[in-house]
């Protein structure tokens, strides 16, 4: 009777399994969200555990429900899990793990990696907004999802993807027309319209600004008009007054 899988501890070191083609590891990556960038797909702010005797020969979808429940999650509709396929990356390498033939294809895999990886969607991300990535099983057996790269924005809409109800954001997102800086994705000041007017071209200079927007008129250029010498010199204009000359001068 083959061993049970066997959670690793952080003290134990990983199984060799030299020579017994059986047997194989689950590395899975945990609490953390899926995030796209730039046309690129990474697992963020997760934490990666492992467990160990996995056998081909018992391996099943129990398995899978028991190491969820260790790292202590139960499956419902808004967990998904995913394993990668050897020599993949994430964008093309995923496959949902729902019924049976996805452990079988799971299990083949052991021969070309003895640790498999699986990767835990905690708010069904990929299923709802990149869900050409993924390769799930049709009820007829056969395979959907191509793995292509999809775009990095989702609806148009500059939102934190799973991130934020994870309280980590993630500015990048999924599902709809991919950010390009050559095509106009990102754009600077001399070509931003906003800040582009040819009434001000600096080439001109300033000298129309100047006549259009100052009154020739006004001489006193809004200074601040001192009331002491309103009425000191209203007080010069008052004929009854009757000043000595060495005053008058002084005045």
């Amino acid at each position: 009777m083959p061993p049970e899988p066997h959670y690793r501890g952080w003290f134990e070191e990983p199984l060799a399994y030299d020579g017994i083609e059986d047997m194989f590891s689950v590395q899975v990556d945990h609490g953390g969200f899926f995030c796209s960038v730039r046309g690129d797909l990474t697992y963020e702010g997760g934490t990666t555990e492992y467990f160990d005797n996995c056998s081909s020969e018992t391996f099943s979808l129990f398995w899978i429900e028991e190491f969820l429940r260790h790292l202590g999650y139960e499956m419902d509709d808004m967990l998904s899990v995913y394993w990668k396929k050897p020599g993949k990356d994430l964008l093309d390498g995923l496959q949902c793990i729902e019924s049976d033939s996805d452990i079988v294809d799971m299990i083949a895999g052991r021969m070309e990696e003895k640790t498999l990886a699986m990767l835990i969607d905690h708010k069904n991300f990929l299923e709802t907004f990149m869900p050409d990535v993924v390769e799930k099983k049709s009820k007829e057996g056969g395979s959907k999802g191509d793995g292509q790269e999809v775009a990095t924005t989702a609806q148009g809409n500059n939102i934190p993807l799973v991130a934020s109800d994870l309280g980590v954001e993630c500015n990048s997102v999924a599902g709809g027309s991919k950010v390009d800086e050559e095509e106009g994705g990102f754009s600077d000041s001399e070509s931003d319209s906003t800040f582009n007017d040819s009434d001000y071209d600096v080439e001109d200079g300033d000298d129309d600004l100047f006549t259009d927007n100052i009154d020739k008129e006004i001489v006193d250029y809004n200074e601040p008009v001192n009331e002491f010498e309103l009425e000191y010199d209203s007080a010069l204009q008052d004929t009854s007054l009757i000043l000595r000359q060495e005053h008058e001068q002084d005045l």
